[in-house]
């Protein structure tokens, strides 16, 4: 099969930002760091990006890998770790020099054309949180949405990023295996309908993830969940392949999350049915985010992988744009069949973002016979 690259991509520069001072100054005192520049604007995380005309090329990277619904998306919160220009034009400037990213790496950087879509989206999604961090405090730990993934590569491990404040107060945040990289400005989004500000962090080298998918194809095969219906791989969109019996809960998907964005998103999905909403007492006509959320959960996990849990911790976490997770717990019954939240589960498919079925992500999605708690 002919694999599809982007033409833009991103891989760790791992540029060190140091902050210069001038020991001669005429007062005789030693300057201070102002830390980061905070700016207020108008507008969503895509906006704000999109406004910035030290961001054009992480702009150009969103569009193409079609993640601008996902962070322009008014009901969800997110702060995103910006690499300006000034990161992409010293990355391409190391590769032109032949300069490993780190004393570890002894290879040439790979040029930027060779990354698949599936990489480029990871190393994007390591650069977003789910939330509002408007301040980073002194070792932090922040989940971001490049989230362990067996149904890209079963290799893949969940990705954090860790803030630091040096003695003289400078803010930086570090990737798994990373260098620290200096916030040099902070933009925060308004307030829209009482959801968060997203914030946007801008940063000054690429936060590189510790692994990527393999560059070879990996097939997900669908597998069938023992409830008598084996699961299908839809191509493009996953409203086609949960069809027209799920039209509240796909509204309430794309208000929340952006239309699309669960065409790439490695995420698992637990769609209630319209009829299941309607049988409710009362009967739900539409979804709050909240509730939405709770039906969630950030690491694609096909039918084995959600049995498995049962023997693990139990349970898994929803997700969360503008609220706590909610705990939803795993279970089966007398006949073996998967429960979730207590509700039997019936394993729709994969959603495949390209024609290569699966091979570049996309979200494992479940009908659900019940409604779960939405996060608190």
């Amino acid at each position: 099969m002919i694999k599809k690259y982007f033409a833009m991509t991103i891989i760790a520069a791992s540029v060190s930002l140091a902050a210069c001072s001038d020991d001669d100054d005429d007062d005789g005192l030693d300057p201070v760091d102002p830390g980061p520049i905070a700016v207020t604007a108008e507008g969503t995380a895509y906006d704000l990006i999109a406004a910035s005309a030290d961001h054009t090329t992480l702009l150009s990277m969103i569009d193409t890998a079609g993640l601008d619904a996902t962070l322009d998306a008014e009901a969800a919160t997110f702060t995103v770790f910006a690499p300006n220009d000034t990161a992409f034009a010293n990355y391409d400037a190391a590769v032109a020099a032949g300069v490993a990213t780190t004393e570890d790496d002894t290879d040439d950087l790979t040029p930027l054309a060779d990354f698949t879509e599936a990489q480029v989206s990871r190393i994007l999604m390591n650069h977003v949180v789910s939330g509002s961090v408007e301040t980073l405090e002194d070792a932090a730990v922040l989940n971001t949405l490049a989230a362990a993934d067996d149904s890209v590569d079963p290799a893949l491990v969940a990705q954090t990023l860790t803030a630091s404040i040096s003695a003289e107060g400078v803010t930086s945040v570090m990737a798994i295996g990373g260098e620290a990289v200096a916030v040099d400005a902070t933009m925060v989004g308004t307030e829209v309908d009482a959801v968060e500000q997203d914030i946007v962090h801008s940063v000054g080298a690429i936060l590189m993830p510790s692994d990527l998918p393999s560059a070879e194809e990996v097939i997900v095969d669908p597998v069938d969940p023992g409830n008598g219906e084996g699961g299908e791989v839809a191509t493009g969109a996953f409203a086609t392949l949960v069809g027209s019996d799920y039209t509240t809960a796909v509204a309430a998907l794309d208000a929340a999350y952006g239309a699309g964005t669960f065409d790439n998103a490695a995420w698992t999905l637990f769609l209630p049915s319209d009829a299941v909403l309607a049988a409710a007492e009362p009967a739900v006509a539409s979804l709050t985010s909240a509730e939405i959320d709770g039906h969630l959960h950030t690491t694609a996990l096909d039918e084995a992988a959600l049995a498995a849990v049962v023997d693990g911790s139990g349970t898994i976490l929803s997700a969360s744009s503008t609220a706590t997770p909610a705990t939803i717990a795993i279970t089966t019954d007398a006949d073996g069949n998967t429960l979730v939240g207590g509700f039997t589960v019936t394993y729709l498919g994969t959603v495949a973002a390209d024609d290569e079925a699966a091979t570049s992500g996309g979200a494992q999605v479940y009908a659900i016979d019940g409604i779960l708690p939405a996060a608190e």
